[in-house]
């Protein structure tokens, strides 16, 4: 029996892919039947396997029946994931606020930082933005708790529209219209909304959680009700 917890199912899993390689016909489906599980597993922190067995076997050649599409489609994937694994530092960003200053997420004085990475034409954001905005920031704006909003596009114009229509101030509302913090090389933004919650050691406690789920969570770390 092994304890549900990525980093552990991670080890365990590779030393099940290790064993399997008298045979190989037993090396490939153990591999690959693995390699499945991990990539539709709802658990999160699993793409931690996902990546391990991309490196490890497939884009290092040694999943040699894999072909040209799969390996590319991993190696995709292994670029969205790779630096913003759950449990490891978060990558610290220096960004611009809607007002022109320059900001480091880093130096922010919460212990809980929730980087939300958005665009105001994409119709999850448009719900979930102000449901954050109301449920969540607000409920722990007291707390040592604070939201870095990040329009991820160029319009600036359209970024103001959208914070002055959902009233969205008091946290922080950040861009980086130059393109200098490669926040999209170090954070998946592929998808839109993007969450990370950050927690007071700088490394990332969750990811691409519901409102519901990370208020669920800080009302457990603030003893809010």
């Amino acid at each position: 029996m092994v304890p549900q917890i990525p980093d552990t199912l991670n080890a365990e899993i590779v030393k099940l892919v290790e064993k399997s390689k008298g045979d190989t016909l037993t090396f490939q489906n153990m591999l690959s039947n693995m390699l499945n599980y991990a990539v539709k597993s709802n658990l999160m922190g699993m793409d931690r396997v996902t990546l391990t067995l991309s490196e490890k076997y497939y884009l290092s050649g040694e999943a040699y029946w894999a072909d040209s599409a799969l390996l590319a489609q991993l190696k995709t994937e292994v670029s969205k994931i790779k630096y913003n694994q759950v449990g490891d530092p978060a990558r610290d960003l220096v960004v611009e606020t809607l007002e022109g200053e320059r900001l480091r997420v880093s130096t922010l004085p919460a212990d809980y930082i929730l980087l939300f990475f958005f665009e105001p034409t994409c119709g999850h954001c448009k719900v979930e933005t102000p449901k954050l905005y109301k449920d969540v920031y607000q409920k722990y704006r007291n707390e040592s708790f604070e939201v870095v909003c990040f329009y991820i596009q160029q319009d600036k114009d359209e970024w103001r529209e959208f914070i002055d229509k959902n009233e969205l101030y008091g946290w922080k509302n950040v861009w980086d219209p130059n393109r200098e913090s490669y926040f999209w090389y170090f954070y998946d933004v592929s998808t839109t909304p993007g969450v990370y919650l950050i927690n007071k050691d700088r490394k990332i406690m969750a990811k691409k959680i519901s409102v519901e789920t990370l208020d669920e969570i800080l009302s457990r770390e603030f003893g809010v009700e």
